[in-house]
Order: C-alpha cells, then sequence, then structure tokens
C-alpha cells in the first residue's frame, strides 16, 4: 500500500462516538500499517532475484516520522495508551522505547493484542534471516542476552518491563492464531499456543502488578 486514506477509522478503540470504548475522549495518534515491517522495519529487499530491489521496508522510517508529528502536536500528555492489533501488536514492543525517549515520566499503558512476538521456536536460523530481512536488529540490545528471542519473547518483554517502572501492559491472544501460528511463523496453532501459554504466564509472574 503506498498510500494511506486519510482521516482516522471510527472502529473499536478509535471511536469516539462509542459507548463502550474505555479511549473515549482521548487525543489520538493513529498510524496505518502499509509496508509489511511491523512498524520497525528499514531495507530494501530483491524478492524475485533478479538483481533489483522490488519491496521497500519502511516501517521505521514510517514510525519515526508519526512519532515526530504526535510530540509537536500533544507534547506533554498525562497518559500514554500505546495500543496496536496483529502487525500493530507487534509494533506496540518496538514503538514503546521510541515513545518512552520521546515522552520521559509519562506513564504509559500497552494494550498488544494478537502481536505477542512469537517466534518460531528451535529454529536460530529463520529467526535471524527475519532479523536481517526487515533490518531490525538494533531493537534488540547487546547488553540483555534474554532478549535474544527464540519462540518466547518473554526474556525482550520482562526486560523492557524492568528497565521501565512506569509501563504497564495488557496483552491479548489467540490461543491458536491462525495468521501468526500458521500463516506467518508456519508452525500451526498448537506449536503456537504451547509458546504462548508459558510466556504470558512468564511475563505475568514476573511482573504481576504490571502485566495481565
Amino acid at each position: 500500500t503506498t498510500e494511506a486514506s486519510p482521516g482516522i477509522p471510527a472502529a473499536g478503540i478509535l471511536d469516539p462516538e462509542s459507548a463502550v470504548n474505555p479511549l473515549a475522549g482521548m487525543s489520538t495518534v493513529y498510524l496505518p500499517y502499509c509496508d509489511g515491517g511491523l512498524f520497525a522495519s528499514d531495507a530494501d529487499v530483491d524478492t524475485d532475484n533478479d538483481g533489483t530491489d522490488d519491496r521497500f521496508h519502511r516501517g521505521l522510517h514510517n514510525l519515526s516520522a508519526a512519532m515526530d508529528v504526535a510530540v509537536q502536536a500533544f507534547p506533554a500528555p498525562r497518559r500514554i495508551v500505546l495500543a496496536g492489533v496483529s502487525a500493530g501488536g507487534y509494533g506496540t514492543l518496538f514503538a514503546l522505547p521510541i515513545v518512552r525517549q520521546l515522552y520521559p515520566g509519562v506513564p504509559i499503558e500497552v494494550l498488544n493484542d494478537s502481536g505477542i512476538g512469537i517466534n518460531r521456536p528451535a529454529d536460530p536460523a529463520w529467526n535471524a534471516e527475519i532479523i536481517e530481512y526487515w533490518n531490525i536488529g538494533s531493537f534488540f540490545p547487546a547488553s540483555c542476552p534474554e532478549c535474544d528471542v527464540q519462540g518466547s519473547p518473554a526474556g525482550i518483554i520482562n526486560w523492557q518491563l524492568a528497565q521501565d517502572p512506569n509501563v504497564r501492559l495488557g496483552m491479548l491472544s489467540y490461543t491458536q492464531d491462525f495468521t501468526i501460528g500458521t500463516f506467518f511463523l508456519g508452525i500451526g496453532g498448537p506449536a503456537f499456543e504451547a509458546v504462548l501459554r508459558p510466556t504470558l504466564a512468564d511475563v505475568e509472574d514476573t511482573n504481576p502488578e504490571r502485566m495481565r
């Protein structure tokens, strides 16, 4: 997708008129999804190996540009809710350190729906290939050996929460998410669930007051 439709779609937590929307009345910054790189990518790719790049990932560029606009429009929020679904759920994990740099000390509540950060268990070659494909290695700090995600992302999520006591995290997922578990990761629903449940239990046990 090369162009985004103008305006914010009035659906779910983006619908200010919904009587059941807990975020109705809050100022909103909306980031449409367009490049397939989880709001973190920065790479040109030759997908058909003809010598010419034909896919252009600009997730980090788009995220950075959006945050430039956000901090100008809303320089001093009392509270931030960083929310996303599917690729946007993954995007909340990548965006969190950037949002924190721009808004030091402001309470941040993350709502991550169906973007928990699971990748293939026991397949480090595939996981490394994905990081290289999107050029997202800089999001994994060298000082954090547990942030090398192999299946469960509990290590990097726990690390993020440990660095920042002013963050709370709500995580949602289908137990056997077809789009992530089968289509993207290629491991199937049962294998996805086998990583999902202990991952969320680990993060919640480690951060009982700050993760649900």
